[in-house]
């Protein structure tokens, strides 16, 4: 009995075979087991474990009898690769699809080199620098460290002296984090035992080492360097903010070969690393006496015994600025200025270009902090107490800058927080806005990085016209559908063209309107704009032509509309001018009335707009009496459907009874209306006078024939009686 195992994937937890074995997984291999007996067997590709994601097609092959198969899984990740296994059994296949775990954060691969201009070596001149290459290394999750040592005996166990950690990315001394290089040397001679040790993020570390020969090829220099200091102050000074040159000589080594350590004392804790620089530069020193000392090395490593210093005085009376932190911002933040001298004992300012700080937040000897008055651009910051004035440091006004806005969509009046940097503190200073298109927001809160704003309830437009306001949710809603007359369509066009450049977009039919929404700062300059979207997908229009008075009412019974002559918007979103109403975000159930002020016939157009589809009610030439009450309740649904969606409630005389109920489709005509509400009035009063005299002629004629006739059928009837007795 042969089977076949074909491994796509390592790294694999197994599922159920449909045989009779087992599949398992542990830290060392894949396990096959059935109910008899074990069998062990480490398999290794023909390319090499590293190369099995570029050899999937590689087999094993394993003579089965009664056994268990072990595979060496040597934790090889093979990433982007669905995990399979394919078991060949007599004449069937089996694919499974197998679920590959997790191995995460394993522990780093030191890898080191040591090198000679670029090549490989293994010998070594005593006192010559090499190269020590670990960019071979790697790890899961990244080598964070990095530390190097060497000793005198190659046992494989790292008994010298190890450096300080690097930072694997950072260069420093004579580590260059970009080549992944460390200068090295010997000074004295024999087998030596080069290590390295790197560190993971999690704290893993791991080791390496390379054997190389130290070999005496010249005589040994055992003459140090001289070291000198070519440049940086001395006596008293009245500025501190210094800088150190120097160089070095020695009798063997060249001088770019020599490396140096610095200290100054009275402000460094310790000697710096060995370094090739030859320049240092101190900033903000306080008030106080310093030695600067620095010493050379050599290529065998002598140090100059006699390290070259020099002595300075800082010394400054005057007020003297070292920093400001942070150095850019927007008006209104707090920054803190710290220095010498700035005590004040009667008066003293802060000056930003010119312009005093106001608010000084706390003022001592060293430190001021004060919130940035209103500027623009980059300019200089001086303290000034008791009328000294001292030096000057730049200040930077940054452009406010939005990042996000949320929500993107919303209705007039919604909150929206509006997140970025640099928007300062908003004071009674007008230079401080937020626009939504061309309208200015009312602001709730205001920080450096978050404000609160509403939207304004003209959607950005910045329109004071009502009637114009309403014809741009038409266009919004409806498209040029909505308009007939030719003069009010290039009035829309006109309009829209002038909202255009102001940030504020209306797409036709869009039911929407998008706006830029900016931030301004006293800085002058307007913030990258972030659109808004006003939803206008539920509308509800009425148009009445007159006489009478259109008022809409909501299940609240709050009206919008004419109320004995009085224009009332209590309806939230809605808009009313003259005996036109628009009602936007309309979800509630309204009631429609139109109020007679005086005799005569009025048409009503109500149009309902949800989520783009639109349905219209008409009524047309409509009778109504002064002080008369029409009362229309429209389901939507019903009369979208073709049904009789509207129910008419008719109040003759506005006593507040409605003397008629009836329903009606889409269309309300005059003719249905009369029919419905005065059936008697329907026949001009001639013909109803015309009908009563005739009624009134038949009667008496009627009356008249009856008394005539009956003297003559009581003698009738007489004369029966007799002729039957």
């Amino acid at each position: 009995m042969r089977l076949i195992i074909v491994l796509l994937c390592l790294n694999i937890a197994f599922l159920e075979l449909p045989l009779n074995f087992t599949f398992s997984i542990n830290g060392d291999g894949i396990i096959v087991e059935d109910a008899d007996s074990i069998f062990s067997q480490n398999v290794f590709y023909p390319t090499g474990l590293a190369d099995i994601a570029g050899n999937l097609n590689s087999r094993v092959v394993v003579e089965y009898a009664d056994s268990i198969l072990k595979y060496d899984l040597e934790s090889v990740n093979v990433p982007d690769v669905e995990p399979r296994i394919i078991v060949e059994y007599a004449d069937s296949v089996f694919n499974y699809k197998l679920e590959r775990p997790s191995f995460l954060n394993q522990p780093p691969i030191c890898r080191i080199k040591l090198l000679k201009n670029g090549i490989e070596i293994n010998e070594v001149d005593v006192g010559e620098f090499f190269d020590i290459y670990v960019g071979d290394s790697t790890d899961d999750t990244g080598i964070v460290q990095i530390r190097f040592s060497s000793d005198d005996f190659q046992d494989g166990n790292p008994t010298g002296e190890w450096t300080g950690w690097y930072d694997w990315a950072v260069s420093s001394g004579d580590w260059d984090s970009s080549t992944k290089i460390k200068r090295w040397s010997f000074a004295t001679g024999g087998a030596k035992e080069v290590w390295v040790e790197v560190k993971d993020d999690a704290g893993q570390t791991a080791k390496s080492s390379a054997n190389i020969l130290a070999v005496w090829s010249t005589p040994i220099d055992t003459v140090p360097p001289d070291t000198f200091i070519t440049g940086g102050p001395s006596g008293t000074i009245d500025y501190n903010d210094v800088t150190f040159t120097w160089n070095g000589l020695d009798d063997a080594s060249p001088a770019s070969e020599l490396v140096y350590s610095y200290y100054l004392e009275g402000y460094d804790s310790d000697w710096s690393d060995w370094t090739l620089q030859t320049s240092k530069q101190y900033s903000d020193l306080p008030n106080g006496d310093y030695v600067f000392k620095v010493k050379a090395k050599d290529q065998t490593g002598n140090v100059d015994p006699t390290p070259a210093e020099r002595g300075f005085t800082v010394f400054i009376t005057f007020p003297h600025i070292d920093s400001i932190t942070p150095s850019s911002g927007a008006p209104g933040i707090e920054v803190t200025i710290k220095g010498l001298n700035l005590k004040r004992l009667v008066i003293g300012w802060v000056d930003f270009g010119g312009q005093h700080a106001t608010n000084i937040k706390s003022w001592s000897d060293t430190e001021v902090v004060v919130e940035v008055p209103p500027g623009k651009g980059t300019v200089d910051v001086k303290v000034v107490p008791d009328m000294q004035e001292s030096n000057a440091i730049k200040f930077t006004y940054n452009d406010p800058f939005i990042d996000s806005i949320d929500p993107l969509y919303g209705r007039q009046g919604e909150e929206v927080v509006i997140n970025g940097k640099d928007f300062g503190y908003k004071n009674l200073s007008p230079s401080f806005w937020v626009k939504f298109g061309d309208s200015l927001a009312c602001t709730t809160s205001w920080t450096d990085t978050k404000i609160v704003a509403k939207a304004p309830s003209d959607f950005g437009t910045g329109l004071n016209d009502k009637k114009m306001i309403i014809e741009l949710i038409k266009y919004a809603y409806f498209g040029w559908a909505g308009f007939v007359d030719e003069a009010i369509k290039e009035a829309i066009k006109d309009i829209l063209n002038q909202l255009l450049g102001r940030g504020v977009r209306i797409p036709a039919g869009g039911c929407r309107i998008e706006v830029d929404v900016r931030v301004r700062t006293p800085t002058e300059k307007e913030s990258n704009p972030v659109t808004f979207t006003y939803n206008v997908d539920e509308i509800i229009l009425a148009d009445l032509l007159s006489p009478g008075e259109l008022r809409i009412y909501d299940s609240l019974g709050r009206v919008t509309g004419v109320v004995n002559g009085q224009i009332r918007e209590e309806i939230p979103y809605s808009y009313c001018i003259n005996n036109t109403i628009l009602i936007v975000h309309a979800s509630d159930s309204y009631r429609y009335e139109v109020a007679g002020i005086e005799e005569g016939t009025y048409g009503l157009r109500i149009t309902s707009g949800k989520n783009g589809e639109i349905a219209t009610f008409n009524a047309t030439n409509i009778p109504i009496l002064t002080n008369a009450i029409h009362q229309y309740v429209i389901n939507w649904t019903s009369l979208s459907q073709g049904e009789e969606g509207v129910i008419i409630k008719v109040d003759s005389n506005g006593d507040g009874i409605f003397e008629y109920t009836f329903s009606a489709d889409v269309d309300l005509t005059r003719e249905e209306f009369m029919e419905q509400t005065s059936p008697v009035e329907a026949f001009p009063l001639w013909i109803i006078g015309l009908a009563i005299t005739i009624i009134a002629i038949v009667t008496v004629a009627t009356t008249i024939f009856w008394r005539r006739r009956k003297p003559h059928l009581l003698m009738c009837e007489a004369n029966n009686k007799r002729a039957f007795s």
